[in-house]
């Protein structure tokens, strides 16, 4: 009647495991903005000359055809970016908070008139330069 195969078991028992570990960070997907952030960041590492290429290729490696380091950059990059994005979220929500005063006053440092929650996590991604 129903077949089991053995990648429906692994796939079975990977969710029985994940969904039994509480609290167990889920990792952020990677949207369509990310990817493309991703890739033009990967792009301006790359750089133009020999030497920054071969770096590039060394510092991401490479499959068995030694030409898969972009991709391998922007999947980092993309899954890093996600992640990034997702922590300046949750951070934004707490400093929102849920009583109307602090709300009030998370609209006022965010601005009011736009999307205050978007404006929080566009300032927390930016990067601090030291």
């Amino acid at each position: 009647m129903f077949k089991r195969t053995l990648s429906t078991v692994v796939i079975g028992g990977t969710l029985l495991a994940a969904a039994a570990l509480p609290g167990a960070a889920v990792a952020a997907n990677p949207n369509a903005a990310d990817l493309k952030n991703a890739a033009r960041q990967c792009r301006a590492e790359q750089g133009l000359t020999a030497e920054s290429r071969n770096a590039f290729r060394v510092k991401y490696g490479t499959g068995a055809n030694g030409r898969n380091a972009f991709g391998r950059c922007v999947a980092a990059r993309a899954r890093a970016n996600a992640e990034l994005k997702q922590s300046a979220t949750r951070a934004c929500l707490v400093e929102r908070g849920r009583s109307p005063e602090s709300r009030n006053a998370f609209e006022l440092k965010y601005g009011a008139a736009g999307n205050p929650l978007k404006a929080c996590v566009v300032v927390r991604m930016v990067p601090v330069s030291g």
